[in-house]
């Protein structure tokens, strides 16, 4: 699995990705603190004149594939395989999204990584609903422009903490 998790980055180096990028306000008002931010995100890219970043209003990505991105404020969902192109960053805002081994009762980063994604990001601890310690939608303008998938999170958490 690492193998196939590093080649999926190193397929998408210096390509400059187009694929669609998917923001979604979900039902969750607890975790859907981001949607506020898609719209400056969406105009950063079309100003770089790409315009495949939309935002829906979806509790579900199942069946969409070659994403690019995907951002989303859901505890509990799951992600069909093959739903990202390679390079794909994609994550939730959960508590415990960043825990990998041992009990969680929530959708783990793992699922973006099990359906293609080659970066995800997730908490272990409580980080309560602050936008400042989730990536901001800027993560895929920082992309578009070709950073690699770690600057463009390094550029778009501003509290990492």
């Amino acid at each position: 699995m690492q193998k196939q998790l590093v080649d999926r980055g190193v397929a998408s180096d210096s390509s400059y990705p187009a694929q669609r990028v998917c923001l979604a306000k979900t039902s969750d008002s607890s975790r859907n603190i981001r949607y506020k931010l898609f719209d400056n995100a969406i105009f950063n890219t079309q100003i770089r004149g790409v315009t495949s970043m939309y935002r829906t209003n979806s509790d579900a990505t199942w069946g969409q594939t070659n994403l690019l991105g995907f951002e989303t404020g859901l505890a509990n969902y799951s992600v069909s395989p093959d739903t990202f192109a390679s390079g794909a960053i994609a994550d939730s805002v959960t508590s415990k999204g960043g825990i990998i081994f041992g009990g969680n009762d929530q959708t783990s980063l793992l699922a973006f990584i099990n359906s293609g994604a080659a970066g995800s990001y997730g908490t272990v601890a409580e980080p309560y609903a602050d936008t400042n310690r989730f990536p901001s939608p800027q993560v895929y303008f920082y992309q578009s422009r070709g950073f690699s998938l770690a600057e463009s999170y390094y550029q778009s958490i501003y509290t990492p903490f």
